[in-house]
């Protein structure tokens, strides 16, 4: 029954609705509905046949309708489906929980049909989770929100990732932008490869580095990986074909390279 529900949860967001009707689900109160007609007229706050879901939400915080803030810390479920690359998916909504601020959550359900997926996150929060920085950030990665829910403190997004684009931390070019001096990292350099055949990769002479290198396709999926239980102060290795992004580490421990790499497009 539950796999027929996200189903049916997939089939239902392909007809764009209004902003009348997405301001009314997440309203979710019948009592303010000819208020909530009276702000959103027919045809208003729409893009490109989509409901703004930023301009909605700010019309409802201005008038009163959606609250953000509670009197004590609540459990904030938020759920999210679309039909995409389970790995790209978790990339995206990982980078959009970092970007607005959400550090500490858990997975409560994670269901897969397919390529279609839904996952749960519950968050404990005096806050509920900001709708237009969520919009904003999907919007960077060209993830857009097709429709929406609010059920108490739940919160449903259907997603369109048919045009996604993961942002990485650094960008590589072959024809523009061919060297990178990292500073220390925090985590794994992730780095986006554009027409890049060969990497020159050197560490600091303070530094001790064992290579640990990750080629991965669009979709984020493993291509090729290389490690060295050899401490290494510079490496030169072919990219793979087909490959996108490229995961640079140390084997070990980021401390090891403390001082940060030097990375050159040959």
């Amino acid at each position: 029954m539950r796999i027929l529900c996200i189903i049916l949860c997939f089939i239902t967001f392909v007809n764009a609705k209004s902003s009348f009707e997405i301001a009314k689900q997440l309203v979710n109160d019948d009592s303010k509905i000819e208020k909530l007609k009276l702000l959103f007229a027919k045809d208003s706050y729409m893009i490109n046949n989509r409901a703004d879901i930023k301009a909605i939400n700010q019309i409802l915080k201005m008038n009163s309708l959606l609250q953000y803030n509670f009197a004590n810390a609540k459990n904030i479920s938020l759920t999210f489906n679309t039909k995409a690359n389970a790995t790209l998916f978790f990339k995206i909504i990982s980078i959009v929980f970092e970007q607005i601020g959400v550090n500490y959550y858990e997975i409560s359900s994670f269901d897969r049909v397919d390529d279609n997926i839904s996952i749960s996150f519950n968050i404990n929060s005096k806050y509920a989770i900001d709708i237009g920085l969520v919009y904003d950030e999907l919007k960077n990665m060209n993830v857009f929100i097709d429709d929406i829910y609010r059920y108490g403190s739940n919160f449903i997004y259907n997603l369109d990732f048919n045009k996604a684009v993961l942002n990485a931390d650094f960008i590589l070019d072959n024809q523009d932008n061919k060297s990178l001096n990292l500073s220390k990292p925090l985590q794994d350099y992730f780095i986006r490869l554009v027409d890049v055949k060969q990497l020159i990769i050197s560490a600091s002479d303070y530094d001790i580095w064992y290579p640990k290198i990750e080629f991965l396709d669009e979709n984020l999926n493993l291509i090729q990986a290389y490690s060295q239980e050899n401490k290494t102060k510079s490496l030169t290795i072919n990219v793979p074909y087909n490959c996108k992004f490229v995961n640079i580490s140390d084997l070990f421990t980021l401390d090891n390279i403390k001082h940060g790499l030097n990375i050159e497009v040959n």
